[in-house]
């Protein structure tokens, strides 16, 4: 990952599967941030550097962030339901309105996130830091 001129870190792009309501391929390797109303669902995302990126109104429901990085994102109205998020990171996002219902969210990265109206019913958040986020209804 380190291997780019200034050392910082080569964004990934990924195929996801034919079916008639997602694309073929969605290219993360390009400077764009706009992912909004995506249908992610079960995709695997993992340890990818996607700092700053709009995922609001996307499905990400099964889908696999484990040690992934959305550091000051927008993900309102998000699907992560059933997600395995252990380890991701998403500080200084806005994450109002989704839905994190049974997503495995150990030692994530949560501080300074607006998480109003969010669902985390069954969300394991062991050791997960949300210091300074607004978790209000």
């Amino acid at each position: 990952r380190s291997g780019t001129p200034g050392g910082r870190a080569r964004r990934k792009s990924m195929s996801l599967s034919r079916s008639p309501e997602r694309p073929a391929y969605i290219d993360f390797s390009s400077d764009t941030t706009d992912f909004a109303n995506q249908d992610l669902r079960g995709t695997q995302l993992g340890s990818m550097d996607m700092r700053g990126c709009n995922l609001s109104g996307s499905d990400l429901a099964d889908a696999i962030l484990t040690n992934t990085t959305m550091n000051r994102g927008r993900m309102v109205n998000c699907r992560f339901a059933g997600a395995k998020m252990e380890g991701w990171s998403c500080k200084g996002s806005d994450l109002n309105g989704s839905d994190f219902d049974r997503a495995e969210m150990a030692r994530s990265k949560l501080s300074k996130c607006c998480l109003i109206d969010c669902s985390m019913q069954g969300t394991n958040l062991f050791r997960s830091d949300l210091s300074y986020s607004d978790l209000s209804d």
